[in-house]
């Protein structure tokens, strides 16, 4: 059988090809989800690498780690200011309603 023919068995037959989708799906799922698990891992180990590399007094990884703590200081505080005002007002309208 050629592949053409094959191809044209599947392309040609409904079932056929809702079959052939399934799996083409499935495979795609299966290496996406292969992949995330591998990219967990290397990520584990790189943040372990720079773990043992900062507890050993490494200077530029000290730097380094000290910066990026540091921007994520300054991008956190608007988004904790903002997260506190909505408690704040969640807290109020709570206590308005029990009081009634």
């Amino acid at each position: 059988m050629d592949f053409s023919e094959l191809y044209n068995l599947i392309i040609g037959n409904p079932i056929y090809l809702a079959v052939a989708a399934l799996l083409i799906v499935l495979l795609v799922y299966s290496l996406i989800k292969k992949f995330v698990k591998i990219l967990i891992i290397v990520l584990f180990c790189i943040a372990g690498y720079v773990t043992v590399l900062y507890f050993q007094g490494d200077k530029q990884t000290i730097e380094d780690v000290d910066k990026v703590l540091e921007q994520v200081d300054k991008a956190m505080k608007p988004i904790l200011e903002e997260g506190k005002e909505v408690l704040d007002q969640a807290t109020e309208k709570l206590k308005s309603n029990s009081v009634k």
